[in-house]
């Protein structure tokens, strides 16, 4: 036990002195590192001791040694005295005037000899307030840095269009009426191709809104009047007229058409030329008065349309004193009086309309009956309208205090005394054309047993009106017999609504919606309709 114990001990000696002696070891000699990657000889302790920095290297970096920056560069001379400018080398600048010409220029011309009789009248193209539109301020002449788009608009023959904005909204219309946008070019073409036609091709758009119903007319051929009581609507009006080349066909006028001769504010209207104005007795701080005329009140057409070559005779744009002082005063002598002279016969248009669309926001049945003078003398060939629900013509009655469902039943009696009275006095047949409610009044045709076919087929009721060689001459191969072509010569789908379904058709016709209707002479001798299909 006793060799044991001093063997353990000698051994514990031993650990302990070594660890002292490593730590007087290292006390006495430096330790040296090494970077990874770097030669660390450690064994050449010469080679890991920093040289002393040479007093060649030391002085060659002094700032005593250093050369003397450069001195910086001398400023600028300064630029010479301007000269003084010559007081006449003055320009007058560019002035901008917001004064519109209210009138044409009266030209000058000498007519001493032969060539000055050619000279043209002077042209203010921006006159007669041809530029008016409707700003957040009011209706305003058009600035310098504002502008109109012109579109084109797939109507075969494509016209020009000016609008601020809605030239979507125009084409989106087109689409949805492109029916009766076919209907009223084959009627056009049929009377104007007709050798027994006496007086010019005349077409009346009650409500033309852009003037696109207008614009394809005229190109079509027509003599055209434009019913528009919107003044900036009537701007852009007249630009598609200069853009279209038909200002020699094409009078625009500033009414609103009724059943009676009133003075009359208008709602409904947008900034630009968006929104689909409406008559509205209640509001008279409106930014637009209108002043309303009947159908057969139109100026002849020879005050529309005089005969001269005189460039302001060709103007679209026209009010009441273009017209003649005898027409002014007179039509001027109907407002608010009650029992008024009529217009003398002479002032009036009295000649035949081939077509006549009427779609003036719910008052289509007093613009309808302002007509009743033409449509008892037998001289509308065709008439297409807009026409319900009842509900539409809501804003006709000028009692806002009156029951809705009064005013429906009132409505609804006149719409009915209308054309029954366009049946038996008139002597028109009415026929139904595609809209809104077209699905709804097939179905409601169908559930009273109508049968135009008499045979045993599933078409009973929808007819197709077709376009056909009526005269047997030439092609005009123009646009509109592309369009017919690809279109299998289909003109409209249309239903015939006979006297005894009248009244019925009407009583149902808040529920089946909006329509449109035609309105034909009964016994035509016009190649119009001579092509019909079940």
């Amino acid at each position: 036990m006793k060799g044991w114990f001093w063997t353990k001990n000698w051994l514990l000696a031993i650990v302990f002195l070594f660890f002292l002696g490593n730590l007087w070891f290292w006390a006495k000699h430096t330790r040296y590192t090494c970077k990874e990657g770097e030669d660390c000889p450690v064994m050449n302790k010469d080679r890991l001791k920093p040289e002393p920095p040479s007093s060649q290297n030391t002085n060659q970096f002094s700032p005593e040694n250093l050369p003397p920056p450069p001195p910086p560069p001398p400023p600028p001379p300064p630029p010479p005295p301007a000269k003084p400018k010559l007081a006449e080398s003055n320009l007058d600048p560019c002035y901008v005037f917001q004064n519109h010409p209210v009138k044409q220029p009266e030209t000058y011309i000498p007519d001493t000899h032969a060539q000055s009789a050619k000279d043209l009248e002077t042209i203010a193209p921006t006159g007669e307030s041809a530029t008016i539109h409707l700003t957040p301020q009011g209706l305003a002449f058009v600035k310098p840095d504002e502008n109109w788009e012109i579109g084109v608009i797939n109507t075969k023959p494509d016209v020009f269009i000016a609008s601020q904005g809605h030239m979507s909204d125009i084409n989106g219309h087109y689409y949805r009426e492109h029916r009766i946008y076919t209907l009223m070019k084959w009627i056009l073409r049929v009377h104007r191709r007709d050798p027994g036609r006496k007086t010019p091709l005349f077409m009346v758009d009650a409500g033309s809104n852009h003037g696109l119903f207008s614009m394809v007319a005229s190109v079509s051929g027509a003599y055209t009047v434009a019913f528009e009581p919107q003044t900036h609507l009537r701007s852009v009006i007249n630009l598609a007229t200069r853009a279209n080349q038909v200002t020699d066909r094409v009078r625009v006028l500033p009414f609103a058409v009724l059943d009676k001769f009133k003075k009359i504010s208008m709602s409904s209207f947008d900034i630009g030329d968006g929104g689909i104005g409406r008559l509205d007795y209640n509001n008279e701080n409106s930014a637009i008065h209108t002043q309303t005329i009947r159908l057969d009140s139109i100026p002849s057409f020879d005050l529309l349309f005089p005969n001269s070559n005189r460039h302001r005779s060709n103007k679209a744009l026209v009010v009441s004193e273009d017209f003649g002082k005898a027409y002014d005063e007179a039509l001027e002598s109907q407002y608010g009086v009650a029992n008024a002279k009529a217009i003398s016969e002479a002032l009036l248009l009295r000649q035949p309309i081939h077509f006549l669309k009427i779609d003036v926001e719910g008052f289509e049945l007093p613009a309808l009956e302002s007509a009743s003078k033409l449509f008892e003398a037998g001289l509308v060939e065709h008439t297409v309208l807009e026409f319900g629900p009842p509900s539409r013509w809501d804003v006709t009655f000028e009692d806002e205090t009156m029951d809705v469902t009064q005013k429906r039943t009132i409505a609804l009696n006149h719409a009915k005394s209308i054309f029954l009275r366009a049946v038996d006095d008139w002597n028109l047949d009415i026929y139904l054309l595609p809209a809104i409610g077209w699905e709804r009044t097939v179905e409601w045709m169908n559930d009273r047993g109508v049968d135009y076919s008499k045979k045993d087929t599933d078409n009973k009721i929808v007819h197709r009106l077709k376009s056909w060689d009526f005269d047997g001459k030439r092609a005009e191969h123009d646009e509109f017999e592309m369009e017919l072509d690809v279109k299998k010569q289909l003109i409209t789908e249309f239903i015939p609504l006979p006297k005894h379904l009248i009244e019925p058709y009407f009583d149902d016709l808040e529920s089946i919606g909006e329509m449109y209707v035609w309105l034909v002479k009964k016994n035509s001798s016009s190649a119009v309709m001579k092509r019909v299909e079940l």
